[in-house]
């Protein structure tokens, strides 16, 4: 279909001849003409169905407005069907004046046929202004007809190819968007690898250039670190154009700024400083059209990778950057913006509050189509001088092997490498493209390249292992990172900020065209030529293995970035302790220096804390130790009185002096009977068992620190009765039930990750009746707890409500002088789990439960004593059924905004403190309510047959 359509009146059927002719005669033979004796509705229906299907080649509809088509409705509706598809109108007077032209037209270029001798060569320069010069653009000589991974500039528009479509149509609605008014950003969105950078500078940009008439293109700003002040920062972009001898006389006339200095100052402290910048410089462009004065261009603000505007690093200049670009944008309607950027960040643009308030459309670049691939590997070759030669077999096998995300990117890096290596006799040939390792091996063997260089210059060393050190200190944390979405992307790093031992290999690298090394701000930067190559082999490998750390990098970037806004406080909990392991892990080198004055600034205000929390629990310690030594002088004092007054009174049973005492404390009043009782009961029988059975047994603090995961231990006598204790290792894991669980529900979601960063210990079973007995016979527990006439000894302890669960850890951390408790949620999830992602410890099939757990198929309705299945990973039993097992923290209704350290949740996030939680199910439920995951809600004062608890020691770190 034709580039160029012509609308006209049948009664101007001469003169739409003479235009076709002469365009023919000039070089523009690709016209459609309707020129349909029976000019009618289906002639002119036909025309704009035509129009409708080449709408993605027509570049400009010409329209011979004479009386005859102002007259017509159709002719009418012809123009105004192609305005409204975006397309380029240049108005041909033909017998009438510019007056009589209809107002919604007076803003395109016209040219007077009749009364203008110089009107076709108006028209051709209004032809070339549109983009449609025969010669197109020209090839400089000497430049690259392959560029490879870096994207095309405004140069290489003669070797843009493969988008021919698309360009027409984002030129459509560009214009659309101009015409109507209300847009003021267009986002033009594709994928990674879709070639966005050069669609906007090389298709676009060249060709809103050349119609200045209607547009007035500023340098592309690119924000990198500094969108505002940076080697192409929007101060840059502006100083780019008043420069231009065509604008600077204009601006001084205006006392308007012409230093980039005092450019940059203006923008950022004038009142809408880029708003009168602009409206100067558009007044400045403003140039008539066969002699009069024609309508303002309007002024495009270009802005490539887009996504950099949210990126931490730059983050003041790029916040300073959207809050003038939007401001302008709302003020000034014939100022449009056109943002560049990969579609997964659009979210960032569409969550910034002032970019979110301006209206904008969307462009989607799709992935390009096997005959464009044809034309972007044939195409450069026909402009060389002589033209280059590419083996049809060549092409063939090219378009056999480019495939997937990166396909576009690949194919340039290869051909610009078959170019530069394997070009003989100016041709390109199949042979050559096996050489090199095909599309699939091409960056393997240039890195090879690279390597071999650099080893034979002697800058690295020629084992392979060191050399790939050398890569990974390179480009983790500096010259790769990973976003939002967990792709890796690239970073510009400063040259000076690689590892001086991997300098010489990075430059290899660049050497090889893999990385770009430039001069910006007068300091020379580095970056990844395109972040296809972090996506292919070996990169992607070597990336791999860092992944983790570069999310943690990105995370860490973010919160200094929030802390130094003041939005957020240091590092703490979850967020230090993984600090702290990669300062212990990774080479100081992979943090930048106020990352690593951040962290350490956190580990300082942290062990301040922690020494403080120390301090009042020693100081709290001593003072209960003074409290019980005082008890126990008094309580020695009493038994020494009462032991005078029985051998005066020859009574020698404890009893009688026990009931003597009473009876003169009775008698006397001045002493609590309830008080004495107790100092007795602790004098004659709980001290000596603290004493006999479990002081000995107590563990140190370097034996403590000597216990390995999975070790057990016991802090008292073989028969004293207390929990037997199980090492976990410190850890992650997801806590929380997969969407596709079966049984899964909301209460437990989302998952999240939680990381133990200190190993804790569990019991290795729930706390049994006899453990709850030993507490009623020596220390504060109820003895009439019930056991549902099932029996006590090695079952499980039932009935028992929360806050006696909780009596009975003071107790066991009372006798001991170590801190026992309640688990937390999450540390029983993660001590169920034992590392496992099934459904249950052991896997997802509820037919095995019967192995590891007592549940309604197999109890008999009651309690069974513990131990009797296998035992998780861990080495914890019953951690699926028998009982319930009833957890530190308040009830919540999900996991949103839950901890990430293990700890157990409070009341925050609508906590509900009056209810609890407990884990695990229990004798009398189904196998899906014994899953890891499952979660049930308890009033925390009730008691149950099936409710118990286990308990957690926290180790001497």
């Amino acid at each position: 279909m034709a580039r160029l359509f012509i609308s006209h009146s049948s009664w101007n059927n001469d003169k739409a001849v003479e235009v076709r002719d002469w365009l023919a005669k000039n070089g523009w033979d690709d016209v459609f003409l309707d020129l349909d004796p029976e000019r009618g509705i289906a002639a002119g229906q036909r025309w704009k169905e035509a129009l409708q299907r080449a709408a993605w080649r027509c570049e400009v509809v010409l329209a011979l407005i004479s009386k005859e088509w102002l007259a017509s409705s159709w002719c009418k509706s012809e123009v105004d069907a192609a305005r409204l598809m975006g397309k380029k109108v240049i108005a041909l007077l033909v017998e009438i004046e510019k007056s009589q032209v209809p107002p919604d037209l007076t803003d395109e270029q016209y040219v007077d046929l009749t009364g203008d001798p110089q009107a076709y060569r108006r028209l051709k320069e209004g032809l070339k202004r549109a983009g449609l010069d025969q010669t197109t653009f020209p090839f400089p000589p000497g430049r690259r007809p392959y560029p490879g991974f870096a994207y095309l500039e405004e140069d290489d528009a003669a070797v843009f190819f493969g988008r021919d479509a698309q360009v027409v149509r984002g030129l459509d609605e560009i214009r659309r968007i101009a015409r109507v008014g209300v847009t003021r950003m267009l986002v033009i969105l594709g994928a990674s690898g879709s070639g966005k950078s050069s669609f906007l500078r090389a298709g676009l940009w060249p060709r809103l250039k050349r119609d200045d008439l209607a547009w007035l293109p500023l340098q592309i700003v690119r924000p990198e670190r500094a969108a505002m002040s940076g080697t192409y920062g929007l101060t840059a972009a502006l100083y780019e154009v008043v420069s231009n001898p065509r604008f600077t006389n204009g601006m001084r006339r205006r006392s308007l700024p012409c230093s980039r200095a005092d450019i940059q100052n203006f923008i950022e402290n004038a009142d809408n400083g880029l708003a009168v910048l602009l409206a100067a410089l558009r007044d400045i462009a403003q140039v008539g059209f066969s002699g009069v004065d024609a309508t303002p261009p309007t002024i495009l603000l270009g802005i490539d990778q887009g996504e950099e505007l949210f990126n931490d690093e730059g983050r003041e200049d790029a916040t300073k950057f959207i809050d003038i670009l939007t401001k302008t944008l709302a003020a000034d309607s014939r100022v449009l913006a056109i943002l560049v950027m990969r579609s997964d960040a659009l979210p960032l643009v569409q969550g910034d509050p002032g970019l979110a308030a301006l209206p904008k459309d969307t462009f989607t670049l799709d992935m390009m189509l096997e005959g464009s691939f044809r034309a972007v590997i044939e195409g450069p070759a026909r402009l060389i001088d002589p033209p280059l030669t590419v083996d049809p077999q060549l092409v063939d096998a090219l378009l056999q092997d480019v495939s997937g995300q990166d396909a576009l990117p690949l194919l340039a890096f290869t051909l610009a490498h078959l170019y530069d290596n394997t070009r003989v006799d100016n041709a390109l040939t199949l042979p050559g493209y096996d050489k090199i390792g095909r599309l699939t091996g091409v960056i393997a063997k240039t890195v090879a390249q690279a390597f071999t260089e650099a080893a034979a210059r002697g800058e690295v060393p020629k084992d392979p292992r060191e050399q790939l050190r050398l890569t990974r200190s390179a480009f983790v944390p500096h010259l790769a990172q990973v976003n939002s979405t967990g792709q890796f992307v690239r970073r510009v790093a400063l040259h000076e900020k690689i590892p001086d031992d991997a300098r010489p290999l990075i430059d290899r690298f660049a050497e090889q065209r893999l990385l770009i090394r430039d001069r910006r701000q007068d300091v020379e930067v580095i970056e990844v030529a395109h972040e296809a190559l972090l996506r292919q082999p070996p990169f992607s490998d070597w990336l791999a293995e860092d992944r983790e750390f570069l999310l943690w990098h990105d995370r860490l970037t973010q919160a200094r970035a929030a802390f130094e806004a003041d939005e957020r406080g240091l590092l703490a909990g979850r967020e230090l302790a993984i600090a702290r392991s990669y300062m212990q892990t990774r080479a100081e080198r992979d943090f930048e220096l106020a990352e690593l004055a951040f962290i350490r600034d956190s580990i300082a205000a942290d062990d301040k804390r922690r020494a403080e929390e120390a301090e009042q629990q020693r100081q709290k310690l001593a003072a209960e130790k003074e409290e019980q030594e005082r008890r126990i002088r008094d309580a020695e004092r009493i038994a020494e009185e009462q032991t005078k007054a029985a051998a005066a009174q020859k009574r020698a049973t404890r009893t009688v002096l026990v009931g003597l005492v009473v009876a003169v404390l009775g008698l006397a009043g001045w002493m609590n009977q309830d008080y004495l009782e107790g100092q007795v009961r602790w004098v004659w029988t709980i001290r000596p068992y603290i004493r006999d059975q479990v002081r000995p047994y107590v563990k140190t603090a370097e034996q403590e620190r000597a216990l390995k995961p999975l070790q057990s231990f016991k802090e008292c006598a073989k028969d004293a009765h207390c929990p037997d204790m199980v090492v976990l290792p410190a850890g992650e894991f997801i806590m929380g039930s997969p969407p596709d669980e079966p049984g899964g529900t909301s209460y437990a979601a989302p998952q999240h990750r939680v990381l133990f960063a200190k190993p804790f210990a569990v019991s290795k079973f729930a706390v049994t009746f006899e453990e709850w007995d030993a507490c009623a016979a020596y220390g504060d527990c109820d003895p009439r707890i019930s056991d549902g006439g099932w029996g006590r000894g090695r079952r499980p302890v039932i009935n028992i409500t929360l806050v006696e669960a909780q009596n009975y850890v003071a107790w066991l951390s009372r006798v001991t002088e170590r801190t026992y408790r309640l688990l937390s949620e999450a540390e029983w999830e993660y001590a169920a789990r034992a590392v496992s992602t099934t459904a249950y410890s052991f896997g997802d099939d509820p037919a095995e439960l019967g192995e590891y757990g007592w549940f309604n198929g197999n109890s008999g309705g009651k309690t069974h004593p513990v131990g009797e299945k296998k035992p998780n990973a861990f080495g914890l039993y019953d951690m699926h059924g028998n009982v319930f097992s009833l957890v530190a923290d308040c009830a919540h209704n999900n996991y949103s905004s839950a901890p990430e350290d293990g700890s157990a949740w409070g009341g925050e996030h609508n906590g509900n403190c009056t209810q609890g939680i407990n884990r695990g199910g229990a004798w009398s439920n189904d196998p899906e309510g014994l899953r890891s995951a499952q979660r049930y809600f308890f009033t925390a004062g009730g008691r149950n047959s099936n409710l118990g608890f286990r308990v957690a020691r926290t180790l001497t770190p």
